[in-house]
């Protein structure tokens, strides 16, 4: 564990500790990209989202110094100094896709993400944190496993699956074993499909703020890429002139702007898997 500088003294009572998760091949970091445009805004009300590289690099190395150990009070604040400098933190959001593993061990031993309760448990006592939440977005196996396929060192699916079957994979299994192993977490969950939709909602579960309020800088980033460049200044015109009014009326407006302006390539993803026909996909897809 690398010690910071300076000791850092802090204020707070009670400081909330939130990891996002992943799941892999879902916001490729936009989440995180687009909270640390709100940095001065989420500080000023005790929100801290720290650059990756204040963590992520630390927070694998000091777990696996601790081989499944707790650190004990003196170690967390130590840790807590490196990776932030704020001296009141009421709220900290650490983003990374292999908090939980790394892709080649997705399925280790034909498992879906078996290390998922150990490693939360180890996150949740990492730093000295009253509350710890988890945030996660699923994906349609039917896409996740052909992408995350594509992330690792190997031309072997057999191999990458373990023995997995894909017809039988069970985020709500992941989600509960999360919850079994930290009982007084909460576990934000939600569909990497419906993002689009309500990517502002999901930035503002991340920093703690009101999704009735004003949007966060980046509410409409993940949009921009799914729509024509008309499409998207039409719908910046549009939300000038008729003001959005709760998230429910956001929802409609992108939804109804998403039908028109979409580019179908980015909307519409094939599958290509070895082995896979259109009758598989459309199966997994169901479950």
């Amino acid at each position: 564990m690398r010690p910071s500088d300076t000791q850092v003294h802090r204020t707070q009572d009670f400081m909330q500790v939130i990891y996002h998760i992943g799941a892999h091949v879902t916001d490729e970091d936009r989440l995180l990209k687009c909270l640390l445009k709100n940095t001065e805004r989420l500080r000023a009300v005790g929100t801290v989202v720290p650059g990756p590289s204040r963590y992520r690099r630390l927070i694998g190395e000091t777990l696996a110094a601790l081989g499944g150990a707790q650190p004990g009070p003196e170690a967390q604040e130590t840790l807590l100094d490196s990776i932030a400098d704020e001296d009141r933190i009421s709220r900290l959001v650490l983003s990374f896709e292999n908090f939980i593993c790394v892709p080649s061990r997705v399925f280790q031993q034909g498992q879906f993400y078996p290390l998922a309760s150990k490693r939360a448990v180890a996150l949740a006592g990492l730093l000295p944190a009253e509350r710890v939440e988890f945030h996660l977005a699923t994906r349609n196996p039917a896409t996740f496993v052909p992408n995350l396929f594509g992330r690792v060192r190997s031309n072997d699916l057999t191999r990458f699956l373990s023995g997995a079957d894909p017809a039988n994979l069970m985020w709500s299994d992941v989600v509960r074993r999360l919850q079994e192993a930290c009982p007084s977490a909460r576990i934000v969950v939600w569909c990497n499909e419906d993002s689009p939709l309500i990517w502002g909602d999901i930035l503002h579960a991340l920093a703690g703020t009101d999704p009735e309020g004003e949007p966060l800088k980046g509410s409409y980033d993940l949009l921009s890429e799914l729509m024509t460049a008309e499409g998207f200044s039409r719908f910046q015109t549009y939300l000038d002139s008729h003001p959005i009014t709760s998230c429910s009326h956001r929802h409609r407006v992108i939804e109804a702007f998403l039908d028109k302006f979409a580019l179908p390539d980015l909307i519409e993803e094939d599958v290509d898997l070895p082995g896979w026909s259109a009758a598989d996909v459309d199966r997994v897809s169901d479950l």
